[in-house]
């Protein structure tokens, strides 16, 4: 969902919805606390520290998106980022299914 409401923000030709949009974004997105709550529920002891510590690097990366979103400004348009946004949620959302699923140790 968050990358069809980015992808709107990108191809709307009349910005009064934004707001709506980016609050969209916002309900829909992935939020910390149950990414990591899942992230250890789902890894094994010898594994949760990586899995983890993954989590907060990718987390850690997010200084780089205004770096990007700049230059693809500069160099194409505003919209362009958005368009390139909502590709990476979906890129993202795919990939999660590739990985098998597996059951919580209980």
């Amino acid at each position: 969902m968050s990358g069809a409401f980015a992808l709107a923000i990108g191809l709307i030709p009349e910005k009064t919805i934004l707001i709506v949009l980016v609050t969209l974004i916002g309900a829909t997105s992935s939020i910390s606390p149950i990414v990591l709550t899942a992230a250890a529920d789902m890894s094994d002891r010898k594994s949760l520290s990586s899995a983890v510590g993954f989590i907060y690097t990718c987390q850690g990366l997010g200084f780089l998106a205004p770096l990007a979103g700049g230059f693809m400004t500069e160099f194409w348009s505003i919209e362009i980022n958005y368009v390139f946004s909502a590709v990476l949620i979906w890129s993202a959302a795919s990939i999660t299914f590739l990985f098998e699923r597996k059951t919580p140790a209980r």
